[in-house]
């Protein structure tokens, strides 16, 4: 049996370098499909749902004279419907019927107490100092650089 020596130096390297090259091949194609826009298809007039078509018997406003007979008939099931139960009626609810006094409002504003106003404080204005360049700034510090930064 012929013995193999140890693998050659530049098969060593090829196998290196052509694991790294897969690592960032496989790196760089994950990059490129994440980076990818999704596409979706444009669907058109096919997305396109009409409005639904007004109904076939028109509805028509009840005239005002009706009003009162609708609610005098609310009336009269509801008190059926609470002697059917047992149940006492909370009030004796009536149609209303219009009155001849003038309507006058439910709520009236009420006057609030006005504040009265203050004056601005004056504060007194403050000494003007003269400019003084700072002590600690490295700027101005004396060094042998003096001239090269001024």
């Amino acid at each position: 049996m012929k013995r193999t020596g140890p693998p050659r130096t530049d098969a060593a390297i090829l196998v290196y370098l052509m694991t790294l090259s897969l690592g960032a091949a496989l790196i760089g194609s994950t990059l490129y499909w994440l980076m990818r826009p999704t596409v979706y298809a444009n669907p058109g007039l096919n997305a396109y749902r009409a409005p639904a078509p007004d109904p076939i018997i028109p509805r028509v406003a009840r005239p005002a004279a009706e009003d009162h007979l609708v609610v005098q008939s609310a009336i009269e099931t509801a008190r059926r419907e609470n002697l059917l139960l047992g149940v006492a009626a909370a009030s004796n609810a009536q149609v209303a019927e219009p009155s001849d006094k003038p309507d006058r409002p439910i709520v009236t504003a009420v006057a609030r107490k006005t504040r009265p106003v203050r004056a601005a404080r004056r504060t007194p204005p403050r000494p003007k100092r003269e400019w003084e360049p700072p002590q600690r700034a490295w700027a101005f510090q004396r060094n042998e650089l003096d001239a090269f930064f001024r």
